[in-house]
C-alpha cells in the first residue's frame, strides 16, 4: 500500500495496540486509500488475499455488469406504470422462477381475500367499508 512505516510501527504490532492507536490508525488508512480509484486497489488486494467489495450508489448498482448478466432487475407492468424491480435471485434450470405480477396497491385484494379467505358476501363487505373497518 505504500505504508511499510506502518509494519514497523509499534503502535500497530499487535492487535491490541491497533485498537488502542485505532483512530490513527484509521486515519492513515483512509488517506492511503483516497490515493487511488477503488478500480486500481482492487486488483492490489485481492492479490494479496484481501477480501474487497465496492459500495455502490443505486445508480451503480443497476448499471453493474454482474446485475446486467444474471438479469437481476426486471421491468414489471404496475398500476402506476412500468417499474424495475429486483428479479427473483434464485436461478435453476429445471424450475425457472418468473415475475408473476408487480406489487398490489393498496387494498388491490381486499375484498378477494375476505370472500375466499373469510367468506364474507359482499354486503358485508360493504358494511365493513361504511363503517371505516376496511378502506375504499
Amino acid at each position: 500500500m505504500g505504508i511499510d512505516a506502518l509494519a514497523d510501527d509499534p503502535r500497530y504490532a499487535t492487535n491490541a495496540a491497533r485498537i488502542a492507536n485505532r483512530e490513527s490508525l484509521i486515519q492513515t488508512l483512509q488517506k492511503t486509500f483516497l490515493t487511488k480509484t477503488y478500480e486500481e486497489w482492487e486488483p492490489l488486494l485481492l492479490a494479496k488475499g484481501v477480501p474487497v467489495g465496492s459500495v455502490n450508489r443505486i445508480d451503480e448498482v443497476a448499471e453493474h455488469p454482474q446485475v446486467r448478466a444474471r438479469g437481476a432487475l426486471v421491468q414489471v407492468d404496475h398500476a402506476a406504470g412500468p417499474v424495475v424491480v429486483v428479479g427473483p435471485p434464485m436461478r435453476m434450470s429445471e424450475t425457472p422462477a418468473e415475475m408473476r405480477s408487480a406489487a398490489p396497491v393498496l387494498g388491490q385484494h381486499t375484498d378477494l381475500i375476505l370472500r375466499d379467505r373469510l367468506g364474507l358476501d359482499d354486503d358485508e363487505i360493504a358494511r365493513l367499508r361504511v363503517e371505516g373497518v376496511i378502506g375504499g
